[in-house]
């Protein structure tokens, strides 16, 4: 750039005149007018304030409006949930009715025995010995399952993992893994 001159008005603020090669307006500086009323301050004033007020009731309200949106969205997802809760419980429920009417139907094919025409002979089907034999080793499949010490003191579900002398409650809290029954495993 040129070198300005001291006695060049350019040099002064009030006398500046930006360089031909911007294409940007010159920069517009506001002075506190000394000689200006204290009315028109005063309204300077108030319209800030009111353009800030503005500015905050809108935020507000679009705040408002995102928080009223999330609560509804909360709302029903929780409601969704429930209506699934409900749903899975009568499932469960109507499963466990079928069950048990299958318990009473067998109870009663028990207590009936084997038909009239076989009361008196000793012959018992091959399905009668094998509906027996099959109750009689789920309790003990149960029984065969080791439990550790810690899944008893904590009482809860003792499962251990395939290839490892640990089960599961004891891997995750990297507790020594002590099973009653040692050979179980």
């Amino acid at each position: 750039m040129e070198e300005v001159p001291i006695g060049d008005p350019r040099r002064t603020i009030q006398g500046f005149v930006p360089d031909n090669k911007f294409d940007a307006p010159a920069p517009k500086l506001v002075f506190d007018d000394p000689y200006e009323e204290e009315e028109d301050r005063l309204n300077k004033v108030t319209k800030y304030w009111k353009a800030r007020d503005q500015e905050r009731l809108m935020r507000e309200s679009r705040y408002r409006e995102l928080w009223g949106a999330e609560e509804a969205a909360a709302s029903r997802k929780r409601s969704e949930e429930a209506a699934k809760r409900l749903k899975e419980a009568q499932e469960k429920e109507a499963t466990w009715d079928l069950e048990k009417e299958k318990e009473k139907e067998k109870g009663k094919e028990k207590e009936a025995g084997p038909s009239r025409s076989a009361k008196g002979k000793a012959k018992e089907s091959k399905r009668d010995v094998r509906s027996e034999s099959e109750e009689e080793e789920e309790p003990e499949e149960s029984e065969e399952r080791p439990a550790c010490v810690y899944c008893v003191q904590k009482k809860i579900k003792c499962e251990p993992l395939d290839g490892r002398k640990v089960c599961a409650a004891c891997h995750k809290r990297k507790v020594k893994c002590e099973f009653f029954d040692k050979t179980a495993l």
